[in-house]
């Protein structure tokens, strides 16, 4: 006798079994009393459905049987995936469930290996007859994933951020056998130039100091201009204290200079190579507290603009550089004691570019995509939610003039010669 039923107190003779079980037994006894009878239902439930739908107990119809049976998991698989593309996330085909492999599985474990070629059928047969491929249309004889590659550190926000774009894009290029998109998130720049090069990334957009050292590292081509939050170009700001008797770019020997962060086009690198060009020595500090040769420039990186005046305000740093896209907001309450010593020459405040061995023609079709995304109402929804884009357009002349110079001191912060 189970225990919790050898002792039932006086006066509950008249109860039912079931309700003096329920009654004295501890609530995880009853908890898997139930969970046991749930899966009862169930495996009596798959036994009715193995009855009938079963092959055939022997004789001369099993095999015509047993073909039938193939051929309606391959169906169901086929109608599954189609029910699973229209859970997709618009406008395009991602979708985080895909019921076919449920269906698949379930054949399987109920009726065992001979439906197997059934699961082989129905997975095969896009690539044979170009019906879809994991929920999607396959309107040629093969399947390409699409890959757009990102650097960063919070993977899921950024997935979120460049799902919808990646989905247009294989939604209108169908014709050139793109049925799939991905999203790649690395943590560095070298990790994505890897990435470029083993073909596991097609597309990455970024400023142009990524860029350009994915052109080093990977042989990366710029393809077009981003203009993210709206700004087609930015150039970065030198900053001083009006009191500072600083007054030229000469004059920050021997003094501190605070950049954003090692990766920043227009808060590092591009007024690291202005000093660089100007015969001045860098050196990257420890802290605040390490000394300056007089002969050099100690720079540190403070994290972002906004702490960038803070630090040239408060005497923490000499100078400060910030980029022209935050340079109003960060400064409106420093204006009485800071000013500009320097501006850069603008750049695209983003480009795209992709592999080098990616296929001209997909090449070619992409870029047209993108120049006519601002064009249709579908494209300008796409844009505004990655990161409020207002349009794609060609790089200026100018721009890849300048993007060129740069290029061997972008080898030489990486160690390429």
């Amino acid at each position: 006798m189970p225990v919790g039923l050898a002792a039932l107190a006086p006066g509950r003779q008249g109860l039912t079994d079931r309700e003096a079980t329920h009654r004295d037994l501890a609530p995880e006894s009853i908890a898997f009393l139930m969970n046991e009878n749930i899966m009862r239902k169930v495996r009596v439930s798959a036994k009715e459905i193995t009855r009938l739908f079963r092959l055939s107990d022997g004789g001369s119809g099993q095999t015509g049987r047993r073909f039938l049976q193939v051929l309606l998991l391959a169906a169901a698989y086929v109608f599954s995936g189609w029910l699973g593309s229209l859970l997709a996330v618009p406008p395009g085909y991602a979708s985080a469930v895909f019921p076919a492999a449920g269906v698949a599985l379930a054949a399987l474990l109920l009726y065992g290996a001979p439906l197997a070629p059934g699961v082989w059928r129905a997975v095969t047969l896009p690539a044979c007859t170009g019906v879809f491929a994991v929920g999607v249309f396959v309107p040629t004889a093969f399947a390409t994933q699409l890959r757009i590659g990102d650097i960063g550190k919070q993977p899921t926000m950024q997935t979120k951020v460049f799902a919808p774009f990646v989905n247009y894009l294989v939604t209108h290029l169908q014709a050139e056998g793109v049925t799939q998109g991905r999203v790649v998130v690395v943590q560095s720049i070298p990790e994505m130039g890897a990435a470029l090069r083993e073909g596991k990334v097609d597309l990455f957009m970024d400023s142009v100091f990524p860029a350009a050292a994915l052109v080093r590292l990977a042989a990366a081509k710029l393809l077009l201009r981003r203009w993210k939050r709206g700004v087609a170009e930015y150039w970065s700001i030198i900053i001083v204290r009006k009191d500072s008797g600083i007054n030229r770019l000469e004059d920050l020997a021997g003094k501190t200079i605070a950049f954003e962060e090692r990766f920043s086009t227009m808060s590092y690198f591009i007024p690291k190579t202005i000093l660089i060009r100007k015969g001045l020595k860098l050196r990257e500090l420890g802290g605040p507290a390490d000394k300056v040769g007089a002969n050099e420039v100690g720079y540190i990186f403070v994290g972002d603009d906004p702490n960038t005046t803070i630090w040239v305000s408060k005497g923490k740093a000499s100078a400060g550089v910030v980029g022209t896209s935050r340079y109003d907001v960060v400064t409106r309450a420093s204006y009485d004691e800071l000013r500009i010593i320097h501006e850069s020459v603008p750049l695209p405040r983003q480009v795209i570019a992709h592999r080098a061995d990616l296929p001209p023609r997909l090449v070619a079709r992409i870029r047209e995509l993108l120049l006519n995304m601002e064009k249709t109402e579908e494209g300008r929804k796409v844009l505004k939610h990655m990161e409020d884009t207002a349009r794609f357009d060609e790089i200026p002349d100018r721009a890849m003039s300048e993007i060129k110079t740069i290029l061997p001191l972008v080898g030489a912060e990486f160690g390429i010669r």
